[in-house]
C-alpha cells in the first residue's frame, strides 16, 4: 500500500472528458471532499498497490468529485432549508451518511470500490464477517413472547427466574 495520489482538475477533466478549463479552483475542494468520503466508506488510509484496485479507487475519487463538483453552482438554491443537494440519487447531507453506513450513494464507480476495496470492520453497527455467539453451547429454549418466536434464556433468567428451570409457560416473558 502506499500513500494517496495528489488528484488534480487535469485528472477530473480527463475522468470526465470536459475541459480542464471548466473546472474553477472549486475543483479542488470536490476532489478533496470526495477523497475523504472514499477514505471514511472504504475504512482505508493507503492506496491499492494493485493496478486493477488502483484504478478503481481512481475513478471512484473522480465520480464522487465530479457529482460533487457538478452541484456547486446550485448551492444558493440548496442553502434553502426547505431543499436539499443531490448528488446520484441522494442528496449531499445524506451522502455522507449514506457512505458510513454503507449504503448506496447512487454514483456508480464510488458505490462499486467501496463495496470492492471496503475494509471496514463495522457497517451500520453490524460486524463484517462473524457472528455473535449467545448460549448456543448449553442454551436452553423457551417460548417467546410473540407467537411463532423461540427465547434464548440467559444465565439471568436462570438466576433471576427459577421457573425457568421447570419450564413453566406461566411466568410470560
Amino acid at each position: 500500500m502506499a500513500a494517496y495520489p495528489d488528484f488534480t482538475p487535469q485528472d477530473l477533466a480527463d475522468f470526465s472528458g470536459r475541459p480542464v478549463e471548466d473546472y474553477s479552483g472549486y475543483a479542488d475542494s470536490a476532489i478533496s471532499q470526495a477523497e475523504l468520503l472514499f477514505k471514511l466508506g472504504t475504512c482505508t488510509q493507503e492506496w491499492p498497490d494493485d493496478p486493477t484496485l488502483a484504478s478503481l479507487a481512481e475513478m471512484a475519487i473522480m465520480a464522487m468529485a465530479d457529482a460533487i463538483y457538478l452541484s456547486q453552482p446550485y448551492q444558493a438554491i440548496l442553502a434553502n432549508p426547505f431543499s436539499s443537494e443531490s448528488i446520484g440519487s441522494y442528496s449531499y447531507s445524506k451522502v455522507s451518511g449514506a457512505v458510513l453506513s454503507g449504503i448506496p450513494t447512487g454514483v456508480t464507480w464510488f458505490d462499486v470500490a467501496v463495496n470492492k476495496l471496503g475494509q471496514c470492520d463495522i457497517v451500520a453497527g453490524i460486524p463484517i464477517g462473524g457472528g455473535i455467539e449467545a448460549f448456543e453451547w448449553d442454551a436452553q429454549f423457551t417460548d417467546g413472547n410473540h407467537d411463532g418466536n423461540t427465547r434464548i434464556l440467559s444465565p439471568d433468567d436462570f438466576n433471576t427466574h427459577q421457573r425457568w428451570l421447570i419450564h413453566d409457560p406461566s411466568v410470560g416473558f
